[in-house]
């Protein structure tokens, strides 16, 4: 971590002067992270963004200000006898009442906000002394905190919203204890290095709200996915489509089994997305959802290692569209046995998108 002269800086309102860190570089070495997206790093300090004037509590935007000065040439103006002030207060970044305040005055950045919100009603979680019951009755049990849980959500629930807004989602589902949502949620996504999908669906089973710190041990992590995933029997056809092994046609092309599966075999799910791109309909993983126009639809695939399973379409009851289902898009019907092929492809790894 380096850090340079600190900036000073003016009140707009009052003219009074305060300082900020003025951080060169940093890394996370050291750092804890935290199922909400927090993460305290000892070599990546907080630089305020927002802060309130200790003189006029006037609440301001740092970005907006120019810098007057760094503390280099602030002490060379006090020898001089040019300025009066002796010392220069650090700034400090909003809290509390401080937030919502802000929110009236800076409504573009709402989002930055109740993230912050969100974020800070988690500081019992990151005090270990302090009892879960105490935070759940003290925060997560107040309408203030699910009232600014509701509003995040429709902030982030957007159609070009990103792998981590999609983790936020489910984590603010499970802090209000609807754990039903979020593994709805997490169950078609794909993992990502923290496996923080795993650890979040381990806790929503465990019927758990509190933000929790998570452990970069890869072997808890395979704890993890091994208890939340479903494990059943299945049975194999000669088109090596795998189906449980309580049906005794094959789902998908109605042959009769040849073999089956006798260990227990680990269920997933994926899930893909209908859309268009530069005005063809397209198959794709959530990899493309930021490019996708028009009305989206997405189907659930359950897939294992090697073997396709079969998909919901749209939350319906579990269907085969391998011979006579069709799906109707706008201006275009989709055979079923087109679309099922295309999705063995994806899961498969054979293409993350593929046009129908």
């Amino acid at each position: 971590m380096k850090i340079g002269d600190d900036l000073i800086y003016a009140c707009p309102h009052c003219g009074a002067y305060f300082r900020r860190i003025n951080l060169l570089s940093g890394n996370t070495f050291g750092a804890t992270f935290y199922s909400d997206g927090k993460c305290s790093a000892p070599m990546m300090m907080d630089v305020p963004r927002f802060t309130k004037c200790e003189q006029c509590n006037h609440i301001m935007d740092i970005a907006q200000l120019k810098s007057v000065g760094n503390t280099m040439l602030f002490h060379w103006k006090k020898a001089l006898g040019l300025i009066k002030e002796k010392t220069i207060p650090y700034c400090r970044d909003l809290k509390g009442c401080d937030l919502e305040k802000a929110l009236t005055i800076f409504p573009e950045n709402e989002k930055y906000f109740r993230m912050r919100i969100w974020q800070d009603a988690h500081y019992i979680c990151r005090t270990p002394l302090i009892q879960p019951a105490t935070y759940l009755k003290v925060i997560v049990e107040r309408e203030y905190y699910k009232n600014n849980c509701r509003a995040l959500l429709k902030l982030l629930d957007t159609p070009d919203k990103t792998y981590e807004d999609i983790l936020n989602i489910a984590e603010i589902y499970r802090n209000l204890g609807e754990f039903d949502k979020a593994i709805e949620i997490l169950t078609p996504m794909r993992d990502n290095q923290l496996h923080l999908k795993w650890r979040i669906l381990y806790e929503c089973r465990r019927g758990n709200k509190l933000t929790v710190r998570l452990n970069t041990d890869t072997s808890r992590y395979r704890e993890y996915r091994s208890t939340v995933t479903k494990e059943r029997h299945y049975q194999i056809c000669k088109n090596n489509h795998c189906y449980p092994a309580n049906n005794h046609l094959c789902p998908w092309c109605r042959e009769e089994a040849i073999d089956e599966l006798r260990d227990e075999t680990r269920v997933f799910s994926l899930r893909l997305y209908i859309g268009k791109i530069d005005g063809d309909y397209v198959i794709s993983t959530d990899r493309y959802l930021g490019k996708l126009k028009g009305q989206l639809q997405y189907i659930d695939v359950t897939y294992s290692t090697d073997y396709f399973f079969g998909f919901q379409l749209l939350n319906r009851i579990y269907r085969t569209l391998y011979h006579d289902g069709q799906l109707q898009l706008e201006d275009k019907t989709i055979d079923g046995r087109t679309l099922t092929l295309m999705c063995e492809r994806i899961v498969r790894g054979e293409s993350d998108m593929i046009k129908l």
